[in-house]
């Protein structure tokens, strides 16, 4: 009996002892954990704090950027020392904390100097977030924003768009259910669910979902929404969009835009006046240079054997009204600038790449034959410039234009049969006088699997056009029996018009139209996703206006 009761005593002792040190356990666990809630809340408050004095760091930053005028600034070294004293006051009003770092050179190919050669310039901004422990203070993390200064026109910014301060200018319509991911621009913009096309039997129009959307839309004068081809459309004006919602019912599965409006912010260009600069800046006159005469045939062709590529100066002057590379026998491969008093047409029968720029006083061709094209430079065409593939409809399209180019055109702008793809992750930026017309893009390719993602916006697939397209005067594109997928943005002044449809279509002599509804889970084959990289890839060759963007890049906390 007494050792039972002795066992008893031993076990009540030892399940107390348990209990207390699950109790001091729980107790400390609870301490612990209080004090991390109260650690997360003050590192929470620090990068919020931090966050408000990035706020008001940008907001000094741009008020002290919009008041320089390039005009007066037209001295680079001068701008250089505006630029230095504003950061140096930025810093000085922020002394604690504020981290500003000029990275221009890192997006430059040459670097050598360009303080006082360019006047766009990209700073990283970091700001650290600290919280104060035990009176001291610690960082805990890096608020970090990216800013580019830039000289240059507001269309880059623009997946697609159109603006122009005449009542006939600004009109951008968008037929059918394509996919925009990016803002959009324009004074008048027209959403409709039907897309217009043209097939062997002539123009008609084929019913469809209407377009999603994953951005903004800056309208400055009205929103125009068609049911039909002959309805009235239901309008509403800019300032109502502000604060009345559209119905969901006309945007494909509710992806909307946001509506804003826009102040007197949107830098137009002045194109004739950009052509005539570039041209300045380009010229080859007082340079070294090669010049070929020859006005006893009427087109002079050269191929990668031909002497003048390789043994010429700067540049190569032509003196010719018509010229031809060939690359029909070996890759044909240049590193010169190229002057022509004609039309340059480039053929491809195996692969050719051109690094230099490009002046011509006619049309400008890429032709792709059997081999791609690979171009970098900048080119200042007084005709027009054509970006043509194989038509050959027998063969899947795989011809491709690889391009690191700004192209400046006083003609139209003609793009076919043809995929344009970045050279070194970077892209086409083509800007004409006249129409830009981009036709039988990957013409009738079915989409393997046709179903959309459930993110209808991600894309796994490389885009088939690189590049941004601007025109001053009018632009129409046709995604129903071509298939667009453009990595870049479309702008044109006078006027924009989109036309898409979605899933496979089948080529016929007249076009079996799907449904709405067979049409709804399907990929658009119009899609066009905004590239915002533009800006700092193609920094000291975009055109140049007389004011500077300041351009926000996103938040990110390290």
């Amino acid at each position: 009996m007494n050792n039972e009761r002795g066992s008893s005593l031993l076990l009540v002792l030892l399940v107390t002892i348990i209990i207390m040190t699950l109790g001091l356990t729980i107790l400390s666990v609870s301490i612990g954990g209080a004090k991390r809630t109260e650690i997360r809340y003050d590192t929470t408050d620090a990068i919020y704090s931090a966050m408000q004095n990035m706020d008001k760091v940008i907001l000094e930053f741009k008020n002290e950027i919009n008041n320089i005028d390039l005009k007066i600034y037209n001295n680079k070294a001068l701008y250089q020392v505006k630029l230095n004293d504003v950061v140096n006051q930025l810093k000085s009003n922020h002394p604690v904390g504020l981290t500003i770092t000029d990275i221009t050179a890192d997006f430059l190919e040459d670097s050598t100097n360009y303080e006082h050669n360019y006047y766009s310039r990209v700073y990283k901004l970091e700001y650290e977030a600290k919280d104060q422990r035990d009176n001291q203070y610690d960082a805990v993390k890096t608020i970090t924003r990216q800013i580019i200064l830039s000289p240059t026109p507001s269309f880059l910014e623009y997946a697609v768009g159109s603006f122009g301060k005449e009542d006939d200018e600004g009109y951008l319509t968008i037929n059918g259910s394509a996919n925009i991911q990016g803002n959009m621009y324009a004074n008048v913009l027209t959403l409709s669910n039907y897309a217009n096309y043209k097939d062997d039997s002539g123009a008609s129009t084929m019913p469809t979902p209407y377009s999603a959307f994953d951005g903004s839309a800056f309208v400055q004068k009205r929103l125009l929404l068609r049911s039909s081809p002959t309805d009235t459309p239901i309008g509403y004006e800019a300032i109502r969009l502000l604060s009345q919602p559209v119905d969901s019912s006309y945007f494909y599965k509710n992806n909307r835009p946001t509506f804003m409006m826009n102040s007197n912010d949107f830098v137009e260009i002045d194109f004739d006046a950009t052509y005539d600069k570039k041209e300045d800046q380009l010229s080859p006159l007082d340079s070294n240079a090669t010049v070929v005469t020859d006005g006893s045939e009427p087109n002079i062709i050269i191929t990668n054997e031909a002497d003048l590529l390789h043994n010429s100066e700067d540049w190569i002057v032509i003196d010719h009204p018509s010229v031809e590379f060939f690359s029909g026998y070996t890759p044909f491969n240049i590193d010169k600038n190229i002057y022509v008093n004609g039309d340059l047409t480039i053929v491809s029968e195996k692969e050719v790449s051109i690094k230099g720029n490009i002046i011509t006083k006619g049309d400008l061709t890429f032709q792709v034959q059997h081999a791609p094209i690979s171009y970098d430079g900048t080119a200042i065409v007084e005709g027009n410039i054509n970006i043509l593939g194989n038509d050959d409809e027998t063969v899947v399209e795989d011809d491709e234009v690889n391009f690191n180019a700004v192209m400046f055109a006083k003609g139209k702008g003609f793009i076919s049969n043809t995929n344009i793809a970045g050279l070194d992750d970077k892209q086409l930026v083509l800007l004409t006088k006249e129409d830009v017309v981009v036709t039988r893009i990957n013409e009738f390719a079915s989409f393997a699997p046709p179903d959309e993602d459930t993110d209808i916006f991600n894309y796994n697939s490389p885009a088939s056009l690189k590049a941004f397209f601007y025109t001053d005067k009018s632009a129409i594109m046709y995604g129903v029996g071509s298939n667009f997928f453009i990595h870049g943005g479309v702008f044109a002044k006078k006027s924009l018009e989109i036309n898409a449809i979605r899933g496979n279509i089948i080529k016929g002599y007249t076009l079996l139209k799907p449904s709405p509804i067979d049409q709804t889970g399907k990929k658009s084959r119009f899609t066009i996703i905004h590239d915002s990289s533009v800006l700092t890839s193609q920094l000291d060759a975009l055109p140049q206006v007389d004011r500077l963007r300041f351009i926000v890049g996103e938040v990110t906390i390290n």
